[in-house]
């Protein structure tokens, strides 16, 4: 299971490569823009709804323990 940081840069790499970055933009690991770019292959309404299931990370800053 991903943690809230993951998702977190999961889901900004992939409002970058929606918004048109290109992806060379060199701002995230190879392995989290693989996965935004497998996100932005599925249905517009497919996209919206993993987006929004992910309010809570995005709008809460909870520290993880390492």
């Amino acid at each position: 299971m991903a943690t809230d940081w993951e998702a977190e840069q999961v889901a900004r790499a992939w409002l970058w490569l929606t918004a048109g970055a290109p992806r060379t933009y060199d701002r995230y690991e190879e392995e989290t823009l693989a996965v935004a770019e497998e996100i932005r292959k599925l249905p517009a309404a497919e996209q919206q709804a993993w987006f929004q299931g992910l309010k809570k990370p995005l709008t809460t800053c909870v520290p993880e323990v390492m």
